[in-house]
């Protein structure tokens, strides 16, 4: 599927227009974070939000249809994609009423790119994302152990359960986080009816508070632990 400009996050965009940057032929990524979004049943509106989303924070989408949509998590390698995954999610569910099921894999990979066929993306977990996107839950964003190593000391709050998936083509059943999210129905601050959204310390731990400054403590909070 040819890449459209709309897929792409406005610094990308910009660099480009500006000659400062020339989108690879060939790029190699020893961690390449790929996402993937599910809606059961084809609902072009929200493929729509999702890519405008996607590129909100950061990511180039790669495959769009209005039941599928994949996207490079870290194309810029130094951004905060910890982060930027983290408030993609949460603006996802809470703008879909938690209808997304999302997942994220981690691995290295190849990403190529030519006018004709846009990106294409040579790796095992642009395989493995959509699978488990389709076994995820509404509401919920299915990590690889991989990818919740990197997000595990810094979510506070958060509630996950682990599973793991036997999935054809792997020879062990493949260990996950089911992550829950925390915005799919709860839009308002119970102290003062603020919007809620995710922020980040100074130190690096990510969590949900209104524009007040109120942190949100979920009722039942479940200490995450890290996958096998």
């Amino acid at each position: 599927m040819k890449l459209k400009l709309g897929w792409l996050p406005a610094k990308l965009n910009d660099l480009i227009e500006r000659g400062e940057e020339s989108l690879p032929e060939r790029r190699i990524f020893a961690r390449a974070v790929v996402g993937s979004v599910y809606f059961k049943g084809e609902n072009e509106a929200m493929a729509d939000l999702t890519v405008r989303l996607a590129t909100e924070y950061g990511m180039v989408v790669l495959k769009r249809d209005n039941k599928d949509i994949q996207f490079l998590v870290n194309y810029f390698e130094t951004a905060n994609w910890p982060l930027n995954l983290i408030c993609f999610f949460e603006a996802l569910m809470q703008q879909t009423s938690g209808r997304a099921r999302g997942a994220v894999s981690q691995g290295p990979a190849t990403l190529t790119h030519d006018d004709n066929r846009g990106f294409q993306l040579e790796s095992a977990e642009s395989e493995l994302a959509p699978r488990l996107a389709r076994v995820a839950m509404p509401g919920q964003m299915v990590l690889t152990s991989k990818v919740w190593h990197a997000l595990a000391d810094a979510l506070e709050g958060w509630t996950s359960a682990s599973v793991l998936h036997e999935l054809a083509g792997f020879s062990a059943p493949v260990p996950t986080l089911h992550l829950h999210s925390r915005l799919a129905h709860a839009r308002k601050c119970a102290a003062c009816s603020s919007s809620l959204e995710v922020k980040q310390t100074a130190e690096g731990y990510i969590f949900v508070a209104c524009s007040q400054g109120h942190e949100q403590i979920p009722e039942l909070p479940i200490k995450l632990k890290r996958a096998a």
